[in-house]
């Protein structure tokens, strides 16, 4: 979970929820220690602001 923002009370905001994850392309053939690992960002796009 990515976090713009701090304070004491360390509240998570539900509606701007963002996740870094890292992953592969599912169609990579190979030894999975060989093959390129790549940074994708999770977040909801129809939240009211």
């Amino acid at each position: 979970m990515i976090r713009s923002g701090y304070d004491q009370t360390l509240a998570i905001p539900a509606c701007h929820l963002q996740y870094l994850y890292q992953g592969m392309d599912p169609s990579a053939t190979g030894d999975s220690n060989s093959l390129p690992w790549r940074l994708g960002l999770l977040a909801r796009t129809d939240s009211p602001r």
